[in-house]
């Protein structure tokens, strides 16, 4: 089992993402997060950073042109669609893996796009399986993660037990 994170937005205007940029490289910096940023390229208009957590995923924040969030590898694949839903309206979703960054590290990032949302989107959507975001519940959210820990473990035991038979 997994926590994941689903988010898509767009930015009130597109002259912010510098902002959103230098604030979020300062704010990782003081979390002791790493992360890339990613210019456009020719073909590739995206533009913004990628955050790499501890045994995570990359966590995307990267923009068209119009402000909208979009993954750089959706976009790879979807390019050369004419007429994709996703460009014209603006509504790709990304979708990130957190249970194995910790839940920590989960809240550190609810937190941090709880904040970006506020400051910089006119639109911002976040589905949080861990519930932290509609809650802001701190021991929910640990029980959640403390929950797929154990689910895990008894996996690998029943694995193990597996493998003995075998």
């Amino acid at each position: 089992m997994r926590i994941l994170i689903h988010y898509s937005g767009k930015l009130r205007t597109p002259f912010d993402l510098p902002a959103l940029i230098a604030e979020v490289s300062d704010l990782c910096q003081s979390l002791d997060w790493k992360y890339d940023y990613i210019a456009p390229q020719p073909g590739t208009p995206l533009e913004g950073l990628a955050i790499h957590l501890e045994k995570c995923d990359p966590v995307w924040f990267t923009f068209l042109p119009d402000g909208s969030l979009f993954h750089p590898l959706l976009y790879q694949c979807i390019k050369g669609v004419e007429k994709t839903e996703h460009f014209e309206t603006g509504q790709a979703w990304i979708g990130i893996p957190t249970y194995h960054a910790g839940a920590d590290d989960h809240m550190q990032l609810i937190k941090l796009l709880r904040y970006l949302s506020n400051k910089y989107f006119e639109r911002f959507e976040l589905n949080d399986d861990s519930k932290f975001w509609e809650t802001n519940n701190e021991k929910l959210c640990r029980e959640k993660f403390a929950k797929m820990e154990s689910a895990d473990s008894d996996k690998r035991l029943a694995k193990r037990k597996f493998r003995k038979k075998f």
